[in-house]
């Protein structure tokens, strides 16, 4: 096994002394080099990762025939400097930039260390190496220049996408429709990149791991269904559901609510606090079903013509525009948990202002006036 299918921060020396031990082949998730190579050759393994799904490149290992032998390690009398001239190179020799990777020494000898650079699938991809103006990706036999063929394909990827939520929108919203009837309900799907790559399969062990409670509630009674994990709330007088979670086996999460809207009038406040305790709960999740990647977050309102919006605490402060669509449909955010450092209240409602915005778009106002207190 590859050390690929470890986290970067428990690799130790065992692990690389492993891979000699256990003659794990260089391929699409691991290649070895004995020296170090030059900036074009470094940039063109590197983005060949991520370009791909991902891998490690280790300098310091030498190999035959694609078998690790031996850890001579590159020497070096100040191991950090060297880091930074890596990070230089990969940071300044790619277009667009690698948004993520990690660099770790380790040393083998004295003054002599093997570096294990890991390539993350990168979701701003293809990656060019500018020096020699080329594309590169990987398959189980290494790194391969990308073809006219297969750079379009990249390209069009994120139409793909697209296309294909679009297609399971429409199918959730009729479930929606069905179980809520004719009353105003929100909606929101949060979408790893890979979810339609067949690349993950929901655990449904995890059940009493994950925080199943759905929007506007405080508990949960989760269960398994044809499609993964299932959770809902109902109202206490007629059983009727009012608040839906559910946890698809590709890792796509959707949360829907008739609860969003108090007398007929959507308090921005209080939404705002419950879509940033939602995502934060998700994101908790996300690192539960190790589902570590980008994802969207898409989220509308749908029956919600001539709701009002309250700005304060009196009725006097309703918005003045009214509300003439049948839905708001808020803007796309993509949230990367790599990139968010507290995980505070305050930080994932900042990284989810631009959907805020657009509620408050929608009756007029130029943007949400978010309150972390």
């Amino acid at each position: 096994m590859t050390t690929f299918a470890k986290k970067f921060e428990l690799i130790e020396l065992n692990d690389i002394e492993a891979l000699i031990t256990n003659k794990v082949k260089e391929g699409g998730s691991i290649e070895y080099k004995s020296q170090m190579i030059r900036p074009e050759q470094l940039c063109a393994a590197v983005s060949s990762f991520a370009n791909a799904f991902g891998g490690d490149f280790y300098l310091g290992i030498e190999e035959a025939e694609g078998d690790p032998t031996t850890t001579p390690g590159i020497e070096e009398d100040d191991i950090d400097a060297c880091i930074l001239r890596i990070s230089h190179i990969l940071q300044n020799g790619l277009e667009p930039r690698l948004a993520r990777y990690d660099i770790k020494p380790f040393e083998v000898s004295p003054k002599h260390y093997v570096i294990l650079i890991r390539a993350y699938r990168s979701w701003s991809r293809p990656h060019r190496v500018k020096q020699n103006n080329q594309f590169y990706s990987r398959k189980s036999n290494g790194k391969f220049p990308l073809d006219v063929h297969e750079l379009r394909e990249m390209f069009l990827g994120t139409t793909e996408f697209s296309k294909r939520y679009e297609l399971f929108k429409e199918e959730r919203l009729l479930s929606t429709f069905n179980e809520y009837g004719n009353v105003p309900f929100f909606i929101a799907h949060l979408l790893p990149l890979s979810c339609f790559e067949n690349q993950y399969s929901l655990d449904v062990n995890l059940i009493n791991q994950v925080n199943m409670t759905p929007l506007g509630t405080a508990g949960s009674n989760p269960r398994i269904n044809i499609h993964g994990l299932y959770s809902e709330s109902c109202d206490s007088e007629f059983n009727n559901t009012e608040s839906r979670m559910q946890i698809f086996r590709n890792g796509i999460i959707e949360l829907s609510t008739v609860r969003m809207m108090e007398y007929s009038t959507i308090i921005p406040y209080t939404i705002e606090r419950q879509l940033i305790q939602a995502v934060k709960r998700q994101i908790y999740n996300y690192n539960v079903l190790e589902i570590n990647e980008p994802f969207y977050f898409i989220c509308s309102f749908y029956g919600v013509q001539d709701i009002g919006f309250l700005l304060g605490p009196e009725w006097s402060s309703l918005a003045t525009w009214p509300l003439t669509e049948e839905k708001i449909i808020l803007p796309d955010v993509l949230i990367d948990p790599k990139n968010l450092v507290t995980r505070s209240y305050e930080e994932i409602g900042l990284a989810i202002k631009p959907a805020l915005d657009g509620l408050w778009n929608a009756f007029g106002l130029a943007e949400a006036h978010l309150n972390f207190k």
